[in-house]
């Protein structure tokens, strides 16, 4: 069962990850709030894959199964909140504040940039129905 977790974590931060790049095309508001960010978020979920995320001069990159020398925070997430938190049930600033989330590093640029999640959120809402 847990090699099925961590094949769905895997699409489901996959698919994420493109879909904010994506979002930068076609969403001017959310390119809009980019402005200005640099940051490496590195993505690392218990027993699960890594994959970190870029954000720089207002465009999304990221590198999956991948952990990044020097990232400007981590997201240390156990597989079943990433799970929770990649499909929607549960909002990032939410997870963060029940402790399901543990940040290191830059904090204040973590708790800035989960408006990228949020607004991702928005969209996949809207498919789910």
């Amino acid at each position: 069962m847990a090699e099925k977790k961590e094949l769905a974590i895997k699409i489901l931060l996959g698919a994420i990850q493109y879909a904010s790049t994506q979002l930068v095309d076609l969403d001017a508001d959310f390119k809009q709030k980019l402005a200005g960010i640099s940051a490496i978020i590195q993505w690392k979920i218990e027993s699960g894959p890594n994959a970190y995320t870029i954000v720089e001069d207002g465009k999304i990159d990221y590198k999956m199964d991948a952990i990044h020398d020097s990232p400007t925070y981590t997201i240390n997430v156990a597989m079943d909140t990433a799970m929770d938190l990649l499909q929607g049930k549960i909002s990032a600033p939410e997870a963060i504040a029940q402790g399901k989330i543990q940040i290191e590093g830059d904090i204040e640029a973590a708790t800035q940039q989960t408006f990228i999640l949020e607004d991702l959120a928005k969209y996949l809402t809207d498919l789910r129905g």
